[in-house]
């Protein structure tokens, strides 16, 4: 991030806000993951001592978006059968969720479309990976919580920089301006280097965070082998949600695929459908659920 910005975004929080915190429950499953001698036995009761999120997380689990053939009953079995880092990563997007919740204060960003939107973002980048294989992407529960968090930047902005953000959104509706043009016209960054700030201060990993920092500018990123396909993966699922017309990024627009993306991921156009189709059909199960 250009140390300009950094130093504006730093100011705006000191002087007037305060950021969330990382999510407890994945602060203490990161730590505890961090030693080899961690068992199924460890992760579930951390995710356990959180009784909400413990039966999110199981309702993740035994939907469709997995498709196991018996019923997963407990968090111990699941982080058998998904792994511990499947299940870290599933109660860090359920924990996301609710860190931010539903605390609309009556304005323009509507909370119910962001996250319905950032959930399509998130199991469409699912499915990308699944398409494109684990020589792009390793893990793709890694690509579902990048694209769930991608837009992390705008929630923040407008839960933490409220009294700022409001008059963004207006000038975004009148002038009919996209929400991130707003941003940089008043504010003089985004909700990418906001969203990267906090990823950075939550000390997420660069997989998550390159993807929040440049999914609308992906080639500024282009000679990083480790982090582009995970860019790329999220900046073509946004858009095709966009386009699917799920939920909402905070604008109307669907911007232009970046070709670059697309040759890195190795699509074909005869994928694009089948990738719309799932999303669509995972996006509807989820929400069903509660997550969001």
């Amino acid at each position: 991030m250009d140390s300009d910005i950094r130093l504006k975004i730093e100011k705006k929080i000191r002087d007037v806000y305060q950021l969330p915190t990382l999510p407890a429950t994945y602060a203490r499953l990161r730590k505890v993951m961090t030693n080899p001698k961690t068992s199924a036995q460890d992760v579930s009761r951390i995710i356990e001592a959180d009784q909400a999120l413990a039966t999110k997380v199981l309702k993740i689990v035994n939907s469709a978006f997995y498709s196991f053939p018996q019923k997963v009953s407990t968090i111990a079995h699941a982080a058998v059968i998904l792994g511990f880092n499947e299940i870290r990563n599933i109660a860090f997007s359920a924990s996301v969720v609710n860190l931010f919740g539903d605390k609309s204060q009556g304005n323009l960003f509507e909370y119910e479309a962001f996250w319905k939107h950032a959930l399509a973002v998130g199991v469409c980048s699912r499915v990308i990976a699944k398409v494109v294989g684990t020589s792009l992407i390793r893990n793709p529960e890694e690509a579902f919580m990048a694209g769930l968090i991608h837009d992390i930047g705008k929630i923040t902005q407008d839960q933490f920089m409220h009294d700022d953000y409001v008059p963004v959104l207006e000038l975004c509706r009148d002038q009919k301006m996209s929400l991130r043009d707003a941003e940089e016209k008043l504010l003089e960054f985004d909700h990418q280097h906001v969203g990267s700030y906090l990823a950075e201060n939550w000390n997420l990993p660069n997989i998550l965070t390159a993807p929040i920092s440049f999914h609308n500018m992906p080639g500024a990123q282009k000679h990083d082998s480790n982090v582009y396909p995970m860019i790329c993966t999220v900046h073509v699922a946004d858009a095709l949600v966009r386009a699917l017309d799920i939920g909402s990024g905070g604008d109307p627009y669907v911007p232009a695929i970046n070709s670059d993306c697309w040759n890195c991921l190795g699509l074909k156009k005869s994928h694009v459908e089948v990738i719309m189709n799932d999303t669509a059909i995972a996006t509807d199960e989820l929400s069903g659920i509660g997550l969001p």
